[in-house]
């Protein structure tokens, strides 16, 4: 039987250079779960396709990331309007890149999804385009106390020994964003069924099977198998930008008087 390759908005990047500077290539390595395991804190779920066909995964993905990060990092769900990133991407039909949407995150912010929810149509959904200046604002408050960086963990050259082994290790600083077949079933696990990779996703840990994965579509945790095709990975970091005070500077009266002194002492010789 031939599987029909469903489009669910997944475009292979072209990687350059300036990539991993524009997104931040020296990503700090902070144990967030030594285990590489997420599963208490995944987002609130959000169907890309529940009223119609967005071909947003990169969208999606992206910012089920960001949400799960920020629910590890500051105890606190967060719920991002996917359609302010989604017209700031330039997606359409056919969908985009996963750089190109996690590039209108860091650069123009993230807004609640109240502010933009989903409407009942398509057609409302890709409006307003260009995007107006007050949701525009909101997301520079986001920026004002958040900064996001990502890069690629994955370029689409790897072994299948060399994926495991960096998204594993990997997984003990994020969740990842990669890149699979969908949706191939074999018994209780998904395949690649010998199928490129048409949709983005959050990997969130694995079992002795395959990675956890969590999908934009139909409610679901799957696992994937570690056989199958990931040829891109994307590590994210979100950093508050008051999480690590700077430390207050100790002052003593007796030395900055003594050193007050000197330098009164040099101004005379001078003269």
């Amino acid at each position: 039987m031939e599987i029909k390759l469903k489009n669910y908005g997944f475009k292979n990047p072209v990687i350059t250079p300036d990539q991993y500077v524009l997104g931040g290539s020296e990503l700090p390595d902070i144990v967030l779960r030594s285990d590489g395991q997420y599963d208490d804190y995944l987002p609130l779920y959000e169907p890309q396709a529940e009223k119609y066909e967005t071909w947003g995964c990169t969208v999606w993905g992206g910012e089920n990331l960001l949400e799960v990060l920020h629910k590890i990092l500051f105890n606190e769900e967060l719920n991002f309007s996917e359609r302010f990133n989604y017209i700031l991407a330039g997606i359409s039909e056919g969908g985009g890149d996963p750089h190109t949407a996690l590039e209108t995150m860091r650069l123009k912010g993230l807004i609640p999804q109240e502010l933009l929810p989903i409407p009942d149509t398509y057609a409302e959904f890709k409006k307003p385009d260009p995007m107006e200046d007050k949701y525009l604002a909101e997301g520079r408050k986001f920026l004002e106390n958040y900064e996001i960086k990502h890069k690629w963990v994955l370029q689409g050259k790897e072994t299948k020994e060399d994926r495991i082994k960096t998204l594993k290790e990997n997984l003990k600083y994020s969740p990842i964003g990669v890149s699979v077949s969908a949706w191939t079933q074999s018994e209780d696990i998904y395949i690649d069924g010998g199928l490129p990779n048409n949709h983005w996703c959050v990997c969130y840990g694995w079992t002795d099977k395959g990675w956890k994965i969590f999908d934009s579509y139909d409610h679901s945790k799957k696992i994937y198998s570690f056989d199958s095709e990931i040829l891109f990975a994307k590590r994210v970091l979100l950093k508050k930008k008051d999480f690590y005070p700077a430390v207050a500077k100790q002052t003593n009266w007796v030395s900055d008087l003594i050193i007050s002194f000197f330098r009164f002492l040099k101004a005379i010789i001078k003269k």
